[in-house]
């Protein structure tokens, strides 16, 4: 019976938190500029803006798909394995996949333990 396993291209999109040069986070309001300050350094109203975040997008080859524990994840069919690295990535907001490559696992011989050491 045949087997498949999926290398999965994907694009994922990490959100960095922004510290002000104080290593306090860096709020600002709806339009993107920094709230303004007070003498003392600090925020005049913080409840007002939100903490700047920093995008970065990172294109990544995961190649076999794994589970949880680390094991290949396998089908007996295509449209099976499909199913399965869908489930895997649902969910996950900040990953976008790009490409799925299906190969198929073969046995291509078995040898025996006697066989194997005769090989030299």
């Amino acid at each position: 019976m045949a087997r498949f396993i999926a290398v999965v291209r994907k694009k994922t999109t990490f959100r960095t938190p922004v510290l002000n040069s104080a290593a306090a986070p860096l709020l600002v309001d709806q339009s993107g500029k920094e709230l303004p300050k007070g003498d003392d350094g600090k925020y005049l109203n913080p409840d007002a803006g939100k903490q700047r975040l920093e995008s970065t997008t990172t294109e990544s080859t995961v190649d076999p798909l794994t589970d949880e524990a680390g094991n290949p994840v396998e089908a007996g069919t295509i449209e099976a394995l499909l199913r399965r690295v869908k489930e895997h990535f649902d969910g996950e907001d900040n990953v976008e996949v790009l490409r799925v490559t299906v190969q198929e696992i073969k046995t291509v011989k078995e040898i025996s333990g006697a066989e194997l050491a005769e090989v030299k």
